[in-house]
């Protein structure tokens, strides 16, 4: 790695490479993007000026954030001085930028800088479109995108010795439309099923359209409308916001009707129950472990509070939980999720096909149909990745100084 590459980045906690950013040729690639793109990664455009440069990207084709960072690193090397001086890379998701590395480069090291502020990069990246006009926004746009994703499901319960487990192959359709939009049609599959007989039949699951966007203050958020898990539809709003590098707060409000789907139809009823969740996580870049504290209206329309605490592992992540509502004595258990392989998915085809990013298993130690639960909005949300947890990737910078 040359020393003139990389150079750590100060400006009290905004960025500092200039706004006054160079036109950058519609047609022509830089030679970063010649390499991010080379790995996988979509929406990808560098903007280069004077002293400095801007890298948008999306790491869609990893199973892990610490594999993309490797990836990035590696990439800035191959490029060489023409990478353009300081850097900032900034890190989307749907094409909505999410957080910022600033990044430090030293001989044999780089060190990364995590942070959550990305209004100099959204204003860098509008002066380049006026400058510009007409000109592609991003290089391999996920806009348009198909991906075919199989998520395995493995499903079981002691109270029969005979009867103890189902096994689920749940295709689902996801396809990327406008901006910060997605729209998701999940198909389930019962391989073999000793629940209940309604649960043998190929039925659909997650029917969703999504749309993230971002608040004044920084804030994260992503609307929801369709059909949820746990047998519910309807419209959920979700809000985060880091607070510093390591705190984040959350909010969730979800508006549901009842959605089940029997041998003799579908059955449904108005959306008429009101959930809420509100809470915090902090983690510790020492040992990567989150901590997330919460209190929420359930299902089962009892209010109560949850404590959780998980380890990050590169591809994996384990924690333990202990729950107290008004209808429940404690409860608590544990869960695990796991990155499935392979571990770097490229596009060759219009349609991508490959396996869910985590295969999740979660253990109750009493359970319970609809106290102290709620539903999901999303087949890959999980307990090692989700739209609350998201200053775990904080982890990548505590960790990262020798590659």
């Amino acid at each position: 790695m040359k020393k003139g590459i990389l150079t750590r980045i100060f400006g009290g906690g905004r960025l500092a490479v200039p706004l006054a950013l160079a036109a950058v040729s519609s047609a022509a690639q830089t030679p970063l993007e010649r390499e991010l793109l080379s790995s996988g990664f979509e929406n990808v455009r560098q903007l280069k000026g004077e002293t400095g440069s801007y890298v948008f990207l999306e790491p869609v084709p990893f199973r892990s954030m610490r594999d993309a960072v490797d990836a990035v690193t590696g990439r800035i090397g191959a490029a060489g001085d023409s990478a353009g001086g300081p850097m900032t890379v900034v890190w989307t998701e749907d094409r909505i930028p999410k957080f910022v590395l600033e990044t430090g480069g030293y001989p044999d090291s780089v060190r990364w800088r995590l942070d959550f502020d990305t209004r100099d990069a959204r204003e860098a990246w509008k002066r380049s479109l006026t400058s510009r006009p007409g000109a592609k926004r991003f290089l391999r746009s996920s806009a348009g995108r198909v991906d075919l994703i199989l998520y395995p499901q493995f499903r079981f319960r002691n109270s029969r010795l005979d009867v103890m487990y189902e096994v689920q192959i749940n295709p689902t359709l996801e396809v990327n439309l406008w901006r910060g939009s997605k729209l998701t049609a999940q198909l389930i599959v019962p391989i073999l099923n000793e629940f209940y007989k309604e649960e043998s039949r190929v039925r659909p699951g997650y029917l969703t359209l999504s749309q993230r966007f971002r608040l004044p203050a920084n804030v994260l958020a992503k609307a929801t409308f369709g059909n949820f898990s746990m047998n519910r539809w309807g419209a959920d709003l979700k809000l985060f916001k880091p607070v510093g590098r390591h705190f984040g707060i959350y909010a969730e409000a979800g508006l549901t009707g009842i959605s089940y789907l029997y041998f003799d139809g579908w059955s449904y009823a108005p959306m008429s129950k009101w959930t809420w969740m509100a809470g915090g996580n902090y983690l510790w870049n020492r040992f990567d472990l989150m901590f997330d504290v919460s209190a929420a209206r359930y299902l089962g329309d009892d209010i109560g509070a949850t404590a959780k605490v998980t380890r990050y592992f590169r591809r994996a992540a384990v924690g333990f939980y202990v729950q107290k509502t008004q209808k429940v004595d404690y409860n608590g258990g544990f869960y695990f999720a796991l990155a499935l392989p392979p571990y770097r998915i490229k596009r060759r085809r219009p349609v991508r096909v490959a396996p869910s990013r985590y295969f999740e298993m979660v253990y109750n130690a009493k359970a319970y149909l609809h106290y102290g639960r709620n539903y999901e909005t999303s087949p890959d949300d999980n307990c090692a990745e989700n739209f609350f947890n998201a200053t775990r990737y904080n982890q990548i910078i505590n960790n990262y100084t020798n590659h």
